[in-house]
């Protein structure tokens, strides 16, 4: 008959197997258990954690919304954007070249992926993440389509979130002054500056989630749905650990996130940029707080 496996057993088979890139034979073969019981241990662990994701994935009070602010601008020094509360990018998920639209998750690398849009706080802790858009989508347009886009707004209120080039200017969306001017003025560059300051932190996030959950460079879930599944999955533990503090020592001094989205400048397709007022933002931000 079926193998019965504890609770407990089930949950380390899960997070060896999200931890690692090693294969589910060799992990069946470590907890002497079959092939097909540690895949049905990922399985229930997994859509456990999906289900239980937007308990742990959420975004800020209004108490947590003033330390996060505090936060980012510490990290500039104390100078730079005062309303921070994120800070968002696209991170490519090695997958297995799946059967239907193979040239789509292709990435500019050349490597099969999809694309996991993360927005992390000062703490490197997610606030929202929108999983699954094939590897070749431009960030922007991924930002357009996921739910975040459609209540940004409302979130946000007067405050912002941090974003590079690839994304549209916003009310809610600040983004680097593009450096093509023959004479680049210093404000400009200050606000460059102090905004990459406050931003690193997303790649930070996405260096430790990898880190901390290896499996992530390379999915090897048969179907794309299961791949997305597997990708929350490692987002809330992410979440879980950092709310615990539980960081590792060789997790400290991380090489920054390299596969990050597509980082050329955005579509520009955006009816609800609000450029003008947008524009006047972030001048504000460049010469009364930089």
């Amino acid at each position: 008959g079926r193998q019965q496996i504890s609770a407990e057993k089930t949950c380390l088979i899960a997070l060896v197997y999200i931890g690692s890139q090693i294969s589910m034979y060799a992990i069946g073969d470590k907890f002497d258990v079959t092939e097909s019981s540690v895949h049905a241990c990922v399985t229930r662990v997994v859509h456990f954690l999906h289900a239980i994701s937007g308990d742990v994935i959420c975004w800020p009070c209004s108490a947590e919304v003033t330390r996060i602010k505090n936060g980012f601008l510490a990290k500039s020094k104390g100078k730079g954007p005062r309303n921070t509360i994120g800070c968002i990018d696209g991170s490519h998920i090695g997958i297995l070249t799946p059967s239907e639209s193979t040239q789509s998750y292709f990435n500019r690398k050349k490597w099969p992926s999809i694309i996991l849009q993360g927005i992390c706080d000062d703490r490197n802790k997610f606030l929202n993440v929108f999983i699954g858009f094939p590897g070749s989508v431009h960030d922007a347009r991924v930002l357009r389509e996921s739910p975040f886009f459609t209540r940004a707004t409302l979130e946000c209120g007067d405050n912002y979130i941090l974003g590079d080039s690839a994304y549209p200017l916003l009310p809610w969306l600040m983004t680097p002054y593009k450096d093509n001017e023959s004479s680049f003025p210093s404000w400009k560059k200050n606000f460059n500056k102090r905004h990459s300051q406050q931003r690193v932190s997303i790649e930070n996030t996405f260096g430790l989630l990898k880190q901390r959950f290896r499996r992530l460079y390379l999915v090897d879930a048969k179907s794309v749905q299961q791949c997305c599944y597997i990708v929350m999955a490692a987002c809330v533990l992410h979440n879980m650990c950092n709310d615990e503090r539980d960081f590792l020592e060789e997790l400290a001094t991380l090489p920054r996130e390299d596969d990050v989205g597509n980082d050329d400048e955005g579509e520009g397709d955006f009816d609800c940029s609000l450029p003008g007022y947008s524009q006047s933002l972030r001048e504000f931000i460049a010469k009364e707080q930089c």
